[in-house]
């Protein structure tokens, strides 16, 4: 059950309550008056080795700073392409309402189990032709990411999470286990 906890502050897109609405919730959830949601989520494997966290709405891989160029591997099924951008977004279905939209992605269905991937302002120079420009990944399907930046980093679930993408790491994206969440009838 998400309950937001500063509506200032805060969208809360995925919480079904706020402290003042939270007992009449929990009166709905007692007397059966519900459903049930499953939210898709990312697992990480980060060189080797799976994270023991699950995304829920987005990851981006990009250089530390806003202002450099991000360089990068991008690994889908047989396709392998070098890309300079801006960064690159993987989404859920939760997340593609929110940066990966922004940033020209397509919205998902909620319960959608897909995945989709979004690379950022594609540098065009030097000749530059990218086949790997953006798309909708179906269960099943991954996306590998291998750092080419010294000083890259993993934006995981927003800004408040993250941890370095140096040179050589590598980070395979998939399909997790779904959240499950209570949702009430509007």
């Amino acid at each position: 059950l998400g309950v937001n906890s500063d509506k200032t502050h805060s969208v809360g897109k995925l919480c079904a309550t706020d402290g003042k609405n939270f007992e009449a919730c929990l009166q709905k959830i007692l007397r059966g008056d519900f459903r049930v949601q499953y939210l898709n989520r990312m697992k990480l494997v980060f060189n080797g080795k799976p994270l023991k966290f699950l995304i829920l709405n987005d990851l981006l891989a990009s250089h530390v700073s806003p202002a450099a160029m991000s360089h990068y591997l991008l690994k889908i099924g047989k396709g392998t392409e070098r890309q300079r951008s801006s960064g690159v977004w993987v989404s859920t279905a939760a997340g593609s309402t929110a940066a990966v939209h922004s940033a020209g992605g397509r919205r998902l269905p909620a319960g959608s189990r897909n995945l989709q991937y979004l690379p950022r302002e594609l540098f065009q120079g030097h000749g530059c032709r990218y086949r790997l420009t953006g798309g909708i990944l179906k269960p099943g399907q991954s996306v590998t990411l291998v750092s080419q930046m010294q000083e890259g980093r993993l934006y995981l679930d927003g800004a408040h999470r993250s941890m370095p993408f140096e040179y050589g790491d590598e980070v395979r994206i998939s399909n997790g286990a779904p959240l499950k969440t209570v949702c009430f009838s509007r």
